[in-house]
């Protein structure tokens, strides 16, 4: 990877300066739109939404970091300026799995008349050093798989890829599902919650799941999780697919305040696939909601069983990760 030299790093970077929510929140908002106007979903605009009008706040967002339905606005980044005008930008998400903490690089956007200038490689270059700083161990990002640019300035910068996973999104045609199987799904009970559990983990590890509105707690079938979810006023329905009384997969509804409600699907590796197809329709057809359904899986496994289910493809990111090196190894350089 390239390295630049001290005095080539000052003169690559003096456009750059930290992000300031009070200041930048609606430029930037404005900006992820103009770049990604193709590509976001209808969650996503209600968010941009969200930011633009609390950016006319600033009362509120000076109080940002403290309400709870302002955290999770952008509160931490760098951006690119040029004459004034905001024209590039970056976000940086922490957060902890297991007690240790990450970064997420998130937003990187460049205005479509500022691009090939290495803006977006700068301002993550940036991002990367900031971090390191911090003593964190390692940084994360998910790029688009139809974005091959981003990827490979990734790549280049030395992250590596680890998986890809594909957001779907249940059609909405008004066509009569097919339920077939009916008689092989049921209700969980608590002595199935240690496989659905485990398999839940498997299919949404921590690491890459840990911004979703997923709890464990909220899925488990027994007193606990049904208490649980009543104190904190979740709704969820879980059916599972059994076999001669053993439990070969299951789903779970979560309604949700956003466009779509959640899915979680439960299956062990190398599942069958008319499994995954029968527990989606079924999921699809019982719901106690007629509003779209969302799930987010893996996108190498199960994509035909989870289309004739009567889901579309909304995007597929790609994960990624760059792990920084050790300490005795700090007075090198990296890039």
């Amino acid at each position: 990877m390239e390295i630049l030299s001290r005095e080539t790093h000052k003169s690559s970077f003096q456009n750059i300066r930290p992000y300031n929510v009070i200041k930048d929140l609606g430029k930037v908002a404005d900006l992820v739109e103009v770049c990604f106007a193709n590509t976001l979903d209808a969650d996503s605009k209600r968010y941009l939404n969200h930011m633009q009008n609390v950016a006319k706040d600033k009362i509120s967002l000076r109080w940002a970091r403290f309400i709870p339905e302002l955290a999770n606005l952008p509160l931490t980044g760098f951006v690119w300026e040029e004459d004034g005008k905001l024209v590039g930008n970056i976000t940086l998400i922490p957060y902890y799995v297991k007690g240790k903490r990450f970064f997420l690089i998130a937003n990187v956007a460049v205005h479509p008349e500022f691009r090939r200038r290495r803006i977006a490689h700068l301002l993550t270059l940036h991002a990367m050093e900031y971090i390191k700083q911090q003593g964190v161990s390692s940084v994360w990002l998910h790029a688009r798989d139809e974005n091959p640019h981003a990827i490979n300035l990734y790549s280049r910068l030395g992250f590596s890829k680890h998986t890809r996973r594909t957001s779907w999104i249940s059609d909405n045609d008004g066509k009569i599902i097919q339920i077939q199987n009916k008689n092989h799904i049921g209700s969980l009970k608590k002595q199935h919650w240690n496989s659905q559990r485990k398999w839940i983990i498997a299919n949404y590890p921590p690491e890459l799941s840990w911004y979703m509105p997923l709890n464990i707690h909220n899925l488990n079938p027994d007193i606990f999780g049904f208490v649980y979810r009543i104190l904190m006023n979740n709704h969820v329905v879980q059916w599972g697919y059994f076999q001669n009384n053993q439990l070969l997969g299951a789903v779970s509804w979560q309604e949700s305040s956003n466009f779509a409600n959640n899915l979680w699907l439960a299956v062990p590796p190398n599942s069958d696939e008319s499994v995954v197809t029968q527990l989606l329709i079924h999921a699809r057809y019982y719901a106690p909601s007629s509003r779209p359904m969302k799930l987010n899986f893996q996108s190498d496994q199960y994509a035909e069983a989870i289309q004739q289910a009567g889901f579309s493809k909304q995007q597929t990111l790609i994960w990624m990760s760059y792990t920084f090196p050790p300490k005795k190894n700090s007075s090198k350089t990296w890039k």
